[in-house]
Formats: structure tokens, sequence, C-alpha cells
């Protein structure tokens, strides 16, 4: 080979490894315990023009060494470390500053990405350039077992997003020309729920899909953020529906009507039909997917249902109280059901 061609060829293969197809980025923190099964999971995928972008925050276990054992056998992995802990807001905002790639994929430490994840992704992205932001289903392991399916299409996860996060963070993949257009960052005051309050922000101006497969595995145990900040967790969720609420129905709802149609635990029926209705009726409800409302409000009734009957095991109970009546509740909604049939 002439000095001429080598030439041409190194170069090539600097800009290949400037710009590969995908950035991962991926927060670690006292990760130990299941770090190497998400990296085996990351540096053997079938999609190989990738950088695995770890932002690592000061841990109290051997994270930071078993990182560097990755890093000195694949020189796709790089090491970015906090000077000190700020947030998982803030690492995921470095991260996303340090990547390199035309798409940037989420990735957690204790999550395991199916092999060929990446290639689906990139594939998918590749061939409908109007996705800004793409998930996929999951399926949960460890502590519980079952796969989450979320809907598909853009206006069926606008929709679902007003009342939970569809697009579940770990398996999702953007596209960072879209983030730079729009200045689309994490919120760094946001400690959890950073994931919902991106999304809600980003329907203004990305296109979503999630794609029906899964193709990651979610760890599920004690020391999710969602098992160890459940209040903070509930309060953050409330807080990034009412803005939502708010942007498409520009009504002023109150967080009790809207914690009465998303707590469990509550079973005030009529809140939650007069909420319902008023979402129906409302002429601002044309862009969104109304069949996702009544999917939502039947699994949200038979919740409530099934736990009035949890906590009003005796006749006398039934009786006393209609909002923790199960049989009064049931009634309700039978009587109500002519208002849901009605609506297209």
């Amino acid at each position: 080979m002439c000095a001429e061609s080598e030439t041409i060829l190194s170069e090539i293969v600097e800009t290949k490894e400037k710009n590969p197809l995908v950035s991962v980025v991926m927060p670690v923190y006292n990760s130990s315990n299941f770090l190497a099964e998400a990296m085996d999971s990351l540096v053997n995928q079938t999609l190989k023009d990738i950088e695995i972008i770890c932002v690592y925050d000061k841990s109290d276990d051997n994270t930071l060494e078993i990182l560097k054992s990755y890093a000195q056998k694949d020189n796709r992995v790089r090491i970015i470390e906090n000077e000190e802990k700020r947030g998982i807001g803030f690492a995921l905002n470095l991260g996303l500053d340090a990547a390199n790639g035309k798409y940037i994929a989420r990735m957690d430490a204790d999550d395991i990405s199916v092999l060929s994840r990446l290639q689906i992704q990139y594939e998918y992205m590749e061939k409908h350039p109007d996705i800004d932001i793409c998930g996929s289903f999951i399926k949960k392991f460890g502590v519980s077992s079952r796969i989450v399916r979320v809907p598909q299409k853009h206006k069926q996860i606008k929709t679902k997003m007003m009342f939970s996060c569809c697009i579940m963070h770990p398996t999702a993949i953007f596209r960072k020309a879209a983030l730079e257009k729009h200045n689309v960052r994490y919120n760094e005051e946001y400690r959890i729920c950073e994931d919902y309050d991106l999304w809600a922000r980003c329907m203004e101006y990305c296109k979503f899909h999630n794609i029906p497969k899964v193709l990651l595995y979610y760890r599920v145990h004690n020391e999710n953020t969602s098992n160890t900040h459940k209040d903070s967790v509930m309060e953050l969720t409330l807080d990034i529906t009412k803005r939502q609420f708010e942007k498409y129905f520009g009504s002023n709802i109150s967080v009790e009507d809207i914690e009465s149609f998303l707590n469990n635990e509550s079973c005030d029926t009529q809140k939650i039909y007069a909420l319902y209705t008023f979402m129906l009726d409302n002429s601002s409800a044309q862009n969104l997917d109304r069949t996702i409302f009544k999917r939502f409000l039947t699994k949200k009734v038979i919740k409530k249902l099934r736990n009035c009957f949890k906590k009003d095991k005796t006749l006398f109970s039934l009786l006393q109280m209609f909002r923790y009546n199960f049989f009064s509740a049931l009634f309700f909604t039978l009587t109500r059901f002519y208002r849901i049939k009605r609506i297209k």
C-alpha cells in the first residue's frame, strides 16, 4: 500500500472513531453488583460502530475499577469522572455534551440490552427520518418479572404521556440533531423523573415511537429509584402531569383532581369521571388519541375497585362510605358507562 493510501485510510479510521453511529450514555454510581452484565451487553452489540460513555460519580465500591478494565480492553469505552456528585440530570448532560454519534442511546448500569438492540434501533431511525426519539418494550426481571408494553405511535404516546412516562428511559435512542436544534437538555434540578420531564418538554418539538419488541431487560431490585423515592416520584409525576393538562387543555386543573386520577389508593370515582369527560369533551383533545383515555380509565377504575374491595372487607364498612365503597363505586361505574360509550 502506498503512503498516500495509508494516510487516507488512517484519516477514515480516525474520523470513524470520532464520529460513531451511536453514542451510548450511561451514568454509573455504586454499580459493581450489576455493572459487568450491563457492560457485556453493550460491548457485544451486533452494531459495532458505537461509543460507550460511562459518566462515573464517585462511588463507595469498585465500580471505577470495573469500568477501567473494560476501557483497557475496548477503546470504544470512555469514562468521564465527575469531580462531585451532582445528580443524574447533570451526569446525563455531561454525557450528551461528550457524545459524538449521530444518535444518542440511553442505558442504565443495572440493566441488560438485547445484543441486537442498537442495530434494530439504528436501522429503524435511518428508515424513519421523521422520528426523533425511539424506545421499545422492556422485560422486567429480578424481584418481579413481566413484559411492559407501551404505546407505539406518536399520537398514542403523546396522550399516554399525560398520565405516565411511556418511553422507557434506558431503551431510548435520540436523534442528536433534534436535541441540538431545540436546545433540549435534562433539567438538572430533577434528581428523579428526569426522563418524564424531558419527554414532556420534547413532545412539543419531537416525534416519538416505540418499537414493539423487548430490547432491554430491566432489573427490578430494592435500590430502584421508584422503590426508594416513591413519595417524591408521585409528587414530581403530578407536577409534570399538571403542566401537560394545562398545555393541552388550557385549563387550570388542581393537583388534587389529577391525583384522584392517578393514585390507585383513592376511589373517588366521581372525580375520575368528571375529569375523564372533561378531557373527552374538550375541543383541544382532538389532537390526542381518545382510545388511550378510555383504556386508561378502564384500567384505573378496575384497579381502584379492587383496592376498595381489599380495604372494605366487611359488609358494614362497604355500606358506610361511598368513597371507599366497592359496590357503590361499581354501581356508579355502570351508570356512567353510557357516557364512555357515546364518545367516539
